[in-house]
């Protein structure tokens, strides 16, 4: 979609990429099965909709080291927290968690 409105009608505003990429993350949250995902303290908060699969979130902390963290507590989540250098764009950092988690569930 983004190619077809970038073909017609040129650089997407910043506030029209956000909204695109707001809706990959839905959707890639409702295929891993996460039921909310929230900004707390800077830190993306994943909550699980359902059991969450121990492998594939045990993989994360692989890719993510320690900006990685899991809560297995009343409400479990996962929490990613920011690169401690740099700018990095929290809707990206949103995207790159969910894909790898999906990917490590659905392999």
């Amino acid at each position: 979609i983004e190619g077809e409105i970038c073909d017609r009608f040129g650089d997407l505003p910043k506030c029209v990429g956000n909204l695109i990429k707001i809706a990959e993350i839905k959707y890639l949250a409702k295929d891993a099965d996460i039921a909310e995902i929230t900004l707390k303290e800077g830190s993306i908060v994943c909550y699980f909709r359902s059991e969450m699969d121990l492998r594939a979130v045990s993989e994360l902390v692989a890719v993510f080291k320690e900006r990685f963290f899991l809560s297995a507590g009343i409400k479990p989540h996962m929490v990613l927290k920011p690169k401690p250098i740099g700018n990095d764009d929290i809707l990206e950092e949103s995207k790159k968690l969910l894909k790898e988690y999906n990917k490590l569930l659905h392999s």
